[in-house]
């Protein structure tokens, strides 16, 4: 008997080891139409053997030179989220896929993701003539770590964290990490607490007040070990999708990179 749990044991926690991926990342499924429709604002990166695809959103009646770098999140593809680049008091916005995500090559994992980011921000600084002081790294849930890393290796003028969690391990069931070594078992650990440290520029971070994915005490637990002094705004009446839903999101982003001038 005992031996026979422990091979059901064994069996769960290679189990869990060889399908996480698919428990984090949810690429959606391609949509040709809307990228066709998006063409004119299309751009490739590549990173090393990797072709990233992005957009630039111009702002064309902004009197700012700001631009923000968005990556989002886990079930998101960033065509989706164009439209919202004119909410946004900027002269650019650039959307992101990254590996794996839309027309991007890849398979998607947390060291891809972190080396993506990293050269799409060679990339638009150097392409485009960005400068870093004008730059506002932005992410959500998953892209927020992305963002949080990147801010942690590059220059910025800003960072905006939607919906961020403090690690993915804290994210995984209780039971599970009770009865698991989850902490073992991971290799897409996302700790955003360690890298949030190493950010050297304003940071805001907005959350939602019933979001169902990211609860609101891990986005504040993140704020709490930060070592950080962040502004933080709860978005009341949102989840976790409606939060990019809501005036009062893009009301508090262009208020908090104006604060800035």
């Amino acid at each position: 008997m005992l031996y026979f749990f422990w091979i059901v044991y064994l069996s769960l926690g290679v189990g869990i080891f060889l399908v996480q991926k698919r428990l984090i990342f949810f690429p959606p499924p391609r949509n040709t139409l809307l990228y066709y429709h998006w063409k004119h604002s299309e751009f490739f990166i590549h990173n090393n053997n990797v072709k990233l695809q992005a957009w630039r959103i111009t702002n064309v009646t902004s009197k700012k030179d700001d631009s923000i770098l968005y990556f989002g999140g886990n079930a998101e593809d960033a065509v989706y989220s164009l439209e919202m680049g004119q909410d946004y008091a900027v002269k650019n916005v650039f959307f992101i896929n990254l590996r794996g995500y839309g027309e991007s090559s890849g398979s998607p994992s947390q060291q891809g993701f972190y080396s993506d980011c990293l050269a799409v921000y060679d990339y638009i600084t150097s392409h485009f003539e960005i400068n870093p002081d004008n730059l506002i790294l932005m992410g959500r849930s998953l892209g927020a770590a992305v963002a949080i890393y990147a801010n942690s290796q590059r220059k910025a003028k800003a960072l905006v964290a939607i919906t961020p969690f403090d690690r993915i391990y804290c994210l995984v069931p209780k039971l599970l990490r009770y009865f698991f070594p989850i902490k073992l078992l991971l290799r897409n650990t996302f700790d955003n607490i360690k890298f949030i440290r190493q950010v050297n520029n304003p940071i805001l971070i907005i959350a939602a007040s019933d979001d169902e994915v990211i609860p609101l005490a891990r986005t504040k637990h993140l704020i709490e070990r930060s070592n950080q002094k962040i502004r933080l705004e709860i978005i009341p009446q949102a989840n976790h999708q409606s939060i990019l839903e809501k005036t009062a999101t893009y009301s508090i982003i262009n208020n908090f990179i104006g604060m800035g001038e």
